[in-house]
């Protein structure tokens, strides 16, 4: 599939990516690069996703629960949560992937990959 690992874009600030493994694909991911990018996490950014180097996140100001991936350094999935309104969470893991709860996880164990053809 190609593609690079989810460690070697951290900290750069992005326009939106897309992670990939296999058959799962997500697009419109934005790599949450700076401290206010972090802070205000999914409430005001227009995006489909967001990729965070944190050790938690919170869900005030959210109006919807989150799916959460949990991800190592490399971009291997580790695991799943939920965060809803009004609650907070450990990352857990190096990366961690704010996405709508409705999103399909992918499985634990899988490789995530940024897409070459969503880089700039």
């Amino acid at each position: 599939m190609g593609g690079r690992v989810i460690g070697v874009i951290a900290y750069r600030r992005l326009g939106p990516v897309t992670l990939a493994s296999g058959d799962w694909r997500f697009e419109g991911v934005v790599v949450a690069a700076s401290f206010l990018d972090r802070l205000v996490g999914m409430r005001r950014v227009s995006t489909q996703g967001l990729l965070l180097h944190t050790s938690s996140v919170h869900g005030v100001g959210l109006g919807a629960p989150l799916r959460l991936v949990h991800l190592t350094r490399s971009g291997v999935v580790a695991g799943h949560d939920v965060l809803s309104p009004r609650s907070a969470a450990r990352a857990g893991q190096y990366w961690l992937l704010e996405v709508p709860l409705a999103t399909t996880a992918p499985p634990i164990g899988t490789q995530l990959v940024v897409l070459p053809s969503s880089l700039r």
